[in-house]
């Protein structure tokens, strides 16, 4: 039985194609249509790893709301508070108590690598305020309830491994390329 490379070749090409979308790796979330009851907005986005369950990348920003305005780029420490199914920030930890603002979103189904777009849950589920606190636990007086929004991702971010193995694909490609070009007289 003959070893055949242009086949083995096309194999590898083929592999590594369903290797990138089969690992499509961390998915940025974007926060959209998102109101307060008291005609606020939260707009901005970050970055979820369901492998991993980590958030990066966040920059979000709450105008217009009674609760003052506020950008947030980083999450609470504690992973307890955000993950797959929630996302709570802070514009800043250990909170100033009656200062810092935070905000709650949970969302109706899990944030997965797979990406779609997730409701964020309403009446009370969502909301910002001001923490009462240093961990920002509870919220001074009344918080402001989401009342309309969703994430939707909008693009995933590629593993290095999936770089790899589309990178050896192409190289197999070439290889093969090169070595049935015809010989010049």
């Amino acid at each position: 039985m003959r070893f055949n490379l242009q086949k083995s070749l096309f194999g590898v090409l083929v592999l590594s194609a369903f290797s990138i979308s089969a690992f499509a790796g961390p998915i940025q979330w974007n926060f959209s249509g998102v109101t307060f009851t008291d005609g606020g907005t939260l707009t901005g986005s970050f970055t979820y790893n369901a492998d991993t369950a980590t958030f990066t990348n966040v920059d979000v920003t709450i105008s217009g709301s009674t609760t003052p305005a506020f950008n947030v780029t980083m999450l609470f420490d504690d992973p307890a508070f955000s993950s797959a199914i929630d996302f709570e920030a802070s514009s800043a930890l250990p909170a100033t108590v009656d200062v810092t603002p935070s905000i709650y979103t949970a969302f109706s189904s899990a944030m997965t690598d797979a990406g779609g777009t997730i409701p964020i849950l309403l009446g009370g589920d969502s909301y910002d305020g001001i923490c009462s606190d240093t961990t920002c636990s509870t919220y001074i007086s009344a918080a402001v309830d989401i009342a309309s929004g969703s994430i939707t991702a909008s693009s995933s971010v590629p593993e290095p491994g999936s770089w790899a193995t589309l990178g050896l694909g192409l190289i197999g490609l070439a290889a093969l390329k090169l070595r049935h070009r015809p010989a010049r007289s």
